[in-house]
């Protein structure tokens, strides 16, 4: 597939035409510790493929409460918090665009998974520039290769009729 696929890497070009939907879209916090106590289920994947679509928020200070565009420095001038090293970073994207692509394992990228939304973990510059990257190529902003750590949330206890129980008192106990 990487070799198939000439990705686009000149953001500064993409982005003088129109900006994806999400791009205005806010990160949200995320505390895995404000969630604790209300964890019943945790299970780790390794090599796993999400998509970056579904992210909606960072654990990192620096991060949440800013829109992807205005982490990657649009609209210039705005007072929200940039990636740190962005240059760098874009570099790095235009001389390994297939990394994107590739299914090989990514170190060092992770995010958490809960109520069917990602937040991210570690990897938040690979995160935000890799969705602007497919985005902007009208490719899926899918990426294989993370680690997820699925957290899943207690329900509200729901009490049944014990076993000895008629079946038409266990069905009344259902809608009592």
């Amino acid at each position: 597939m990487c070799g198939s696929v000439r990705l686009n890497t000149n953001f500064e070009a993409m982005l003088q035409g129109d900006m994806p939907a999400f791009a205005s879209q806010r990160l949200v916090r995320f505390d895995e510790h404000v969630f604790h106590e209300k964890i019943i289920q945790v299970a780790h994947l390794e090599n796993a493929r999400i998509d970056l679509s579904l992210v909606a928020g960072t654990e990192h200070p620096d991060y949440y409460g800013s829109t992807w565009a205005e982490l990657i420095g649009q609209p210039p001038g705005h007072d929200r918090c940039v990636l740190k090293r962005l240059n760098l970073n874009l570099q790095q994207l235009a001389s390994s665009a297939e990394y994107y692509l590739s299914a090989d394992k990514k170190e060092h990228w992770s995010f958490y998974l809960l109520d069917d939304q990602y937040f991210i973990s570690s990897g938040n510059h690979r995160t935000v520039l890799g969705r602007f990257l497919l985005a902007l190529n009208g490719l899926p902003t899918i990426v294989h290769g993370v680690s997820v750590t699925v957290l899943r949330r207690a329900s509200a206890v729901q009490v049944q009729a014990p076993a000895s129980a008629s079946f038409r008192q266990r069905l009344m106990g259902m809608f009592s």
